[in-house]
């Protein structure tokens, strides 16, 4: 099973025993539940519920993918809890051994001259909007964007948005040490985040 199934496996089987739910993965790639009765009413579904992740299906099993209205059935048991996570992640300790050099690799400053004159940690803080849509013409079309910004100076993080995303989902990567937040930028304005 590709690991955005794994995922969203494990967050279903969460999702739906933190409601009562009675849960069992069942392979290959499935999962089984008995939901109670409020649970039924919120899923459109049976008392006894069977999904398939995976491209293989258990036998009665009905597929639910990243893709499929799944996603928004459990989006709906969340409410508002879930839409947003805040986390410091851990990061890599020490400097780059030659920053000048990884400077003059990275920047390009047409005539003018510049060198490093030292290098400190920093924090920072990055926003990451994860969007689902839906596109219909002559075929529908359904996936998901994620869009990174770097809150410090509002640069685009597209370039590792995923591998940070990934991060944040792995529950080791949480970090030991927190910043304190007059070392972080502040969150962005209604306004500015419009």
């Amino acid at each position: 099973m590709n690991d955005s199934a794994t995922r969203f496996r494990d967050f279903a089987a969460t999702a739906l025993e933190t409601r009562g739910a009675l849960v069992e993965r069942i392979e290959p790639q499935g999962l089984e539940a008995l939901l109670p009765e409020r649970l039924q009413e919120s899923l459109a579904s049976g008392e006894l519920l069977r999904l398939s992740f995976g491209t293989d299906s258990p036998a009665g099993a009905v597929r639910a993918s990243l893709e499929s209205d799944w996603l928004e059935r459990f989006g709906s048991l969340l409410a508002e809890r879930g839409r947003t996570l805040r986390l410091a992640l851990s990061a890599p300790p020490g400097a780059p051994s030659d920053p000048q050099r990884l400077l003059s690799r990275s920047i390009t400053l047409a005539n003018a001259v510049y060198r490093s004159t030292g290098v400190t940690h920093a924090w920072t803080r990055y926003l990451i909007l994860v969007f689902r849509y839906s596109a219909v013409s002559d075929e529908k079309r359904e996936g998901v964007i994620k869009l990174g910004v770097n809150l410090r100076n509002w640069s685009s993080i597209d370039g590792f948005v995923d591998e940070l995303l990934g991060y944040a989902l792995d529950p080791d990567s949480l970090a030991t040490l927190v910043p304190a937040p007059r070392d972080l930028p502040p969150d962005p304005s209604p306004a500015r985040l419009d």
